[in-house]
C-alpha cells in the first residue's frame, strides 16, 4: 500500500518521465529509428547481451563480499539470482525500491540482520556511483577540449570532480569521524536503529573491503556499461572512438540513476540523446540503443520469474508454518 507522500511522489516522478517522452516524441525523428532497427546485426547483440550478463556477476561477486564482510554466507550465483530477481521486479514497481527491498530480504532472513543487509546494498550502490564517477571524470578529461565546448558537460564534469575529491576525502576521514564531540551529540539524537545502521556504513570505509569492491565496480561499469554499449552501438553501424563513448556513457549512466521519474523511463533516453550529440553521434540511433537496452535488459530479467514464483512460493510456506 502506498501513503499519500508515496503517491505524490510517484505522481511527480510520473509527471517527470511524461514530459520527458513528450519532448523526445517532438524532437526525435521516429521514421529514422525504425530504419537503423531494420540495419541491426544480430551477431552484436548477442555479444551485447553476453556482456551485461558479465558485468552482472562482477556485481554479484561484489555483493556476495560485501555481505561476506557483514557475516553472510552467499554464493555468487545465488547473489547473481538475486540480482536478476531485483531487476525482474523492478519492472513493476517505481523505481529501484521494489528490487532492492527483495535484496534485503532475501539476504537477511539468512540471520535475521535486515538492517546490516541493506547496509550492504546501500554500500554497494554508492561503490557503483563511486566507480562511474571516477571513470567519467577521467575519460572527460581525455576529451578535455571537447567538454569545454559544451557548457552543460562543463558543469558536469566540474559537480563529479567535486563528488570524487569528496568521496575520496570523505572516505578517509569517514572512519575516525566518531570520535569527534560535535559529531556524537548528534548521532546520540537519532533513532537507535539509524544509529546502528550508520556504524555498519562506516565500517565499510577499510581498505580491505574498499579495495575489491571499488576493483569490481570499475569492472562492471567497462564490461557491463561502457563495452556492452559500444557493442550495441556498432549494432545498430555506429562506431565511435572508445574515449569519446566512454567520456560519455558513463557519465549518463549516473544521470540515469538519479531517482527523479519512474525506473529512469524519459530520462535515459533524454541523455542519450543529448549528450551522444556532443560527440556526434546519430540522436537517433542513440535513442534506438536507449530503447533496445531497455527492452533487452527487460527480457533478461524476466529469466528470474521462475525463480521468483519459487521464492514467492517458499515464502508463503514459510508464512504457514509460523502460522501453525
Amino acid at each position: 500500500m502506498f501513503t499519500l507522500s508515496k503517491r505524490k511522489s510517484f505522481a511527480l516522478k510520473a509527471g517527470i518521465s511524461i514530459a520527458f517522452v513528450l519532448w523526445l516524441i517532438y524532437k526525435v525523428k521516429w521514421a529514422d529509428v525504425w530504419e537503423t532497427v531494420r540495419h541491426v546485426e544480430a551477431r552484436y547483440l548477442a555479444l551485447y547481451i553476453a556482456l551485461v550478463l558479465i558485468g552482472m556477476l562482477f556485481s554479484a561477486k561484489k555483493w556476495k563480499i560485501i555481505a561476506r564482510y557483514k557475516g553472510f554466507q552467499r554464493t555468487t550465483f545465488g547473489c547473481f539470482r538475486a540480482y536478476l530477481t531485483g531487476t525482474f521486479i523492478n519492472n513493476f514497481f517505481p523505481g529501484f525500491i521494489g528490487g532492492d527491498m527483495y535484496r534485503t530480504h532475501w539476504l537477511g532472513k539468512q540471520r535475521e540482520g535486515y538492517t546490516l543487509a541493506i547496509s550492504t546494498i546501500v554500500f554497494d550502490r554508492l561503490s557503483g556511483l563511486f566507480a562511474a564517477a571516477l571513470l567519467a571524470t577521467a575519460f572527460s578529461f581525455m576529451r578535455f577540449e571537447t567538454v569545454i565546448m559544451s557548457s552543460v558537460w562543463t558543469l558536469c564534469l566540474v559537480l563529479l570532480t567535486i563528488s570524487v575529491v569528496g568521496a575520496l576525502f570523505w572516505g578517509i576521514i569517514w572512519r575516525n569521524v566518531s570520535d569527534f564531540i560535535l559529531v556524537q551529540h548528534i548521532v546520540r539524537v537519532l533513532p537507535r536503529k539509524v544509529q546502528i545502521f550508520l556504524s555498519e556504513v562506516r565500517d565499510y570505509f577499510h581498505k580491505d573491503i574498499l579495495i575489491p569492491t571499488i576493483t569490481l565496480s570499475l569492472l562492471f561499469n567497462i564490461f557491463g556499461i561502457g563495452l556492452a554499449n559500444l557493442i550495441l552501438f556498432k549494432a545498430f553501424g555506429q562506431s565511435i572512438p572508445v574515449i569519446d563513448f566512454f567520456a560519455v556513457i558513463f557519465l549518463i549512466s549516473i544521470i540515469s540513476s538519479i531517482p527523479i521519474s519512474v525506473n529512469n523511463i524519459g530520462v535515459k533516453e533524454w541523455a542519450y540523446f543529448t549528450f551522444f550529440a556532443l560527440i556526434s553521434v546519430n540522436p537517433e540511433v542513440a535513442i534506438t540503443v536507449a530503447i533496445v537496452s531497455r527492452f533487452i535488459q527487460m527480457l533478461l530479467s524476466f529469466l528470474a520469474f521462475p525463480d521468483f514464483l519459487k521464492r514467492k512460493q517458499l515464502g508463503l510456506e514459510e508464512e504457514n508454518s509460523f502460522a501453525k
